[in-house]
């Protein structure tokens, strides 16, 4: 092998790319402080009815849950949302998921669970269920509020999830 005499150009080369390296992730952990900084902020919405008597806090990570539930495919290939509109009792497979998802996960951070259908009109609990048992009576859940999160079935009902805190 031919001896290399001059080795400046590699050490440069190598020093550009360390630096330029050090560059992107200094660039990277500050953004990922600032998005984590503003989601950490907005995870809740407050919103309220005039309509509705009570405050009704949006968060991001419920609503996601109970999308991503709905979008959950049975054995059969046939997602969650198709069953409940056919119709809206839970079945084992739905049921059990639910409860795994929205009791056990939420446990934490929320006093009561309940997920079920509502009317459109007045977000009305329609009937109770097996796995959750019968709907909540919706309060303010004191100082903490409550968490609705609804997907539209069809143009009566919906499937509402309702977590309240103290």
């Amino acid at each position: 092998m031919p001896e290399i005499k001059n080795k400046t150009a590699q050490v440069g080369e190598t020093a550009t790319w360390i630096v330029a390296t050090i560059i992107i992730i200094v660039i990277l952990a500050i953004s990922i402080f600032i998005a984590s900084f503003y989601l950490g902020k907005t995870k809740e919405i407050q919103e309220t009815n005039p309509n509705y008597p009570y405050t009704r806090i949006a968060e991001i990570p419920a609503y996601k849950s109970l999308f991503s539930y709905m979008l959950t495919k049975d054995s059969g290939g046939e997602t969650i949302h198709s069953q409940l509109k056919e119709s809206i009792s839970f079945n084992e497979f739905n049921g059990n998921l639910a409860k795994k998802i929205f009791l056990e996960f939420y446990e934490k951070e929320y006093t009561e669970a309940w997920l079920g259908a509502v009317s459109n009109k007045d977000l009305v609990p329609t009937s109770g269920n097996d796995y959750f048992g019968s709907p909540l009576t919706v309060r303010g859940g004191g100082q903490g509020g409550y968490i609705l999160e609804m997907i539209k079935l069809d143009e009566n009902k919906s499937v509402a999830l309702f977590l309240t805190r103290e």
